[in-house]
């Protein structure tokens, strides 16, 4: 994840991958949608890398068997991701070509809880069905 947070990877850089996909696709698109495509990938890449840091870190905490839901655990992982998130973003604030983005921490904080919500409604699922 730190890797992505270098000029390597800033939005400059998606935004010509996304041009160049789309005329090797053959699709014609103006500047402003091209625009809006790389930032909503951006924003997706932003949730989808920290709901999976997420669970990872739930599964690495985890005390009990598998399909008991753990809140305390849960947690700890979320805020783990978030304040890994907030010195990503801080760490930005140095690289040439990139910027600290409030919104960024939030879209982390969001993947991160959605992940969370995700594997709480699938243990609570399985509990429920207990076997006959």
């Amino acid at each position: 994840m730190f890797v992505f947070s270098t000029e390597q990877f800033g939005s400059d850089r998606s935004e010509a991958v996304v041009a160049q996909v789309a005329e090797t696709l053959h699709i014609e698109v103006s500047d402003s949608d091209v625009d809006r495509t790389n930032t909503v990938l951006r924003k997706l890449a932003h949730l989808t890398e920290y709901a999976i840091l997420s669970i990872l870190l739930y599964k690495c905490l985890q005390s009990e068997p598998e399909q008991v839901w753990q809140s305390r655990q849960a947690r700890l992982a979320v805020l783990v991701a978030i304040a890994y998130a907030t010195t990503d973003e801080f760490h930005q604030v140095f690289v040439p070509g990139r910027n600290a983005s409030i919104v960024d921490c939030c879209i982390d904080a969001t993947g991160a809880s959605l992940a969370m919500l995700i594997i709480y409604w699938r243990l609570k699922g399985t509990s429920s069905r207990a076997p006959s």
